[in-house]
Order: structure tokens, then sequence, then C-alpha cells
């Protein structure tokens, strides 16, 4: 009687992640005060936010199993052969991202001018 059982268990777990973010913020502010009393304000909010996340999982199993059974006999031969593989795998993936992004601008513009002529002749 002969019995071989070969059992190859190969896993390859690959996790990659990705996370990058970019903020470009720019602001511009320009003020020009003339005799003509002309004002001018440009306010410019630039902002660009890139998330980019990235996953790759690969999981390989692979399972070679051979059996064999040779029996030369002349007699009355009884045989039971129970092969069990049981098996479990469990991935599990938990991400959580948060991304906040506050921004608060104020801009507060106070112009007063007072003119006063007093013209007299005599």
């Amino acid at each position: 009687m002969k019995m071989k059982t070969q059992v190859q268990l190969k896993k390859k777990m690959k996790m990659k992640t990705q996370v990058q973010l970019k903020k470009k913020m720019k602001m511009k502010t320009q003020v020009q005060l003339k005799k003509k009393m002309k004002m001018k304000t440009q306010v410019q909010l630039k902002m660009k936010t890139q998330v980019q996340l990235k996953m790759k999982t690969q999981v390989q199993l692979k399972m070679k199993t051979q059996v064999q059974l040779k029996m030369k006999t002349q007699v009355q031969l009884k045989m039971k052969t129970q092969v069990q593989l049981k098996m479990k795998t469990q991935v599990q993936l938990k991400m959580k991202t948060q991304v906040q992004l506050k921004m608060k601008t104020q801009v507060q513009l106070k112009m007063k001018t007072q003119v006063q002529l007093k013209i007299r002749f005599s």
C-alpha cells in the first residue's frame, strides 16, 4: 500500500496604498487708490485638491493534492480513506480617509474722506 499526499499552500498577499494630497492656495489682493477716487479690488482664490487612492490586492492560493493507492492482494481487503481539506481565508480591508478643508477669508475695506472748503472774500 502506497499513499502519497502532498498539500502545498502558498499565500501571497500584496497591498499597496498610495494617498497623495496636493493643495495649492493662491490669494492675490490689489488695492489701487488714485486722485479720482477709484478703487479696484481683486480677490482670487484658487484651491486645487487631488486625492488619489490606489489599492491593489492580490491573493493567490495554490493547492496540489496527489493520492495514489496501489493494491495487489489475493485476499479480501477493506479500505477506507478519507481526506478532508478545510481552508478558511479571510481578508478584511478597512480604510478610512477623512479630508477636511476649512477656509475663512475676510476682507474689510473702510474708507472715509472729508473735504471742507471755506472761502471768504472781503
